[in-house]
């Protein structure tokens, strides 16, 4: 139910910009059309490659061992992955910043290099507490029986850091428009 409240908040509160949106929206041009379907067709394929990739290892774990396994490799998986959600955060915010300063030809690199900054500043000591304490954290959170999966955060701890330069290289080549 609060999701539904949630929802209904949401729509009366952007309900004048979308209006004056579908206002303004004259005839967009098929050129326009043509060009956006032909840089989004290969991100298609790869964003598809993606869901699999981060989904497979659990459906893996599941046909190869049991449920309890599976439940254990999810708890660490959902703590690692909570790092590279912070870090997001972050691109997410900058992104907009970049890809202005990117079609102003002026002033890319420093958001770039602030992107890259701040994002390490988020990751590289997340993961090194993450490392150190996991076994710590499992308890506190899920109790004794989850400690198997520390063996899973040592394993997939370096996961947010290289997750976070494939969106950065990928955000780079984006905006090069080479997708």
């Amino acid at each position: 139910s609060g999701l539904i409240i949630s929802f209904i908040i949401i729509l009366l509160y952007i309900r004048k910009d979308a209006i004056l949106f579908f206002k303004k929206i004259k005839i967009v041009s098929s050129d326009t059309i043509k060009k956006a379907l032909i840089f989004s067709a290969p991100l298609i394929p790869a964003s598809i490659a993606g869901w699999i990739i981060t989904s497979a290892d659990r459906y893996m774990i599941n046909y190869l061992t049991n449920q309890t396994l599976t439940g254990i490799y999810s708890l660490s998986y959902s703590l690692v992955v909570l790092i590279l959600s912070f870090s997001m955060i972050i691109s997410d915010v900058l992104h907009p910043y970049v890809s202005h300063a990117w079609s102003n030809k002026k002033g890319h690199q420093i958001f770039f290099n602030a992107m890259l900054k701040y994002n390490l500043i988020i990751i590289l000591p997340a993961s090194v507490g993450l490392f150190v304490l996991r076994e710590q954290i499992i308890t506190l959170i899920s109790g004794t029986k989850y400690l198997p999966g520390s063996t899973a955060i040592a394993i997939l701890v370096l996961f947010p850091f290289f997750a976070f330069l494939i969106d950065l290289y990928s955000k780079n080549l984006t905006l090069r428009d080479k997708t």
